[in-house]
């Protein structure tokens, strides 16, 4: 089943915004802000902004016979995130966790969520080593925003085969860090081993929602992402719930692609 490019851009911008607006514990949500930086208007500005760049992401896939060059657009996702606001990085989690089901959605023309979260692996390794090249562009971007996240900011290198590739080998260097080290979450390689495993998470999540949420009464997508999120921490108690928050946006947009008729906020 193929969507259109403007219905893709349409569900991905309805994801980030309805994800900070949940009541979560310890996240920006629409009781409170956590910070200054991580004010909710921030939020759904941000996600507002990536709308073009989704839709230009399934535009190019669509129209290539075999998977093009996709990670630019990445980039420009999280630069235009900036547009029209002040505050540091936001949704780069959320980018960076959506575009490899976004470019495997298109690719294989599905959105079966399982399916998609499936082939994600083998359409991964089928994308370039300049997308490999953006990737790392774009993290450094995200990174020079705020000052404990420049310190994680790197010399990018052209010598990873692919995107998959350039995860594997990132994750090496990245290490094994233990919670008490997770006081800010970039560079822990949360994004990386939740793709290179096949998005366990997100897999939990859709289990959640399919198998015992949908089944009750409809109460809300606010009351049901917080009995997701609630339920999601005690299965996953070592993710940092940040990462969680941004898993959200993945989960949102793979529910409305598949059920859109069904699916009311």
């Amino acid at each position: 089943m193929q969507i259109s490019p403007n219905e893709i851009a349409r569900i991905a911008q309805i994801a980030f915004v309805l994800e900070p607006i949940a009541n979560k514990p310890g996240l920006t949500t629409r009781y409170t802000d956590k910070n200054n930086n991580l004010k909710l208007e921030n939020f759904l500005v941000a996600g507002i902004n990536t709308g073009d760049s989704f839709r230009e992401l399934a535009k190019r896939v669509y129209e290539s016979k075999d998977l093009p060059i996709t990670y630019d657009i990445a980039l420009q996702a999280q630069k235009d995130s900036f547009k029209n606001r002040i505050g540091s990085r936001l949704i780069y989690g959320g980018i960076i966790s959506l575009f490899p089901l976004i470019i495997t959605q298109t690719h294989i023309r599905s959105t079966d969520p399982y399916q998609i979260l499936s082939n994600v692996e083998g359409v991964l390794k089928q994308t370039h080593r300049e997308d490999a090249i953006y990737l790392q562009e774009l993290e450094n971007y995200a990174y020079s925003f705020g000052f404990n996240h420049k310190q994680h900011m790197f010399d990018v290198k052209d010598e990873y085969e692919n995107i998959w590739d350039y995860l594997e080998k990132d994750l090496v260097s990245i290490g094994e860090l233990t919670n008490s080290q997770w006081e800010d979450r970039a560079k822990t390689g949360s994004s990386n081993k939740e793709i290179l495993n096949g998005y366990p998470i997100v897999k939990g999540m859709l289990d959640l929602y399919y198998d015992t949420i949908k089944n009750k009464p409809w109460r809300g997508i606010s009351q049901t992402t917080e009995e997701i999120d609630f339920l999601i921490r005690r299965e996953f108690p070592n993710a940092h719930i940040q990462w969680l928050a941004d898993l959200h946006v993945c989960l949102m947009y793979l529910i409305l692609c598949h059920d859109n008729k069904d699916f009311f906020v």
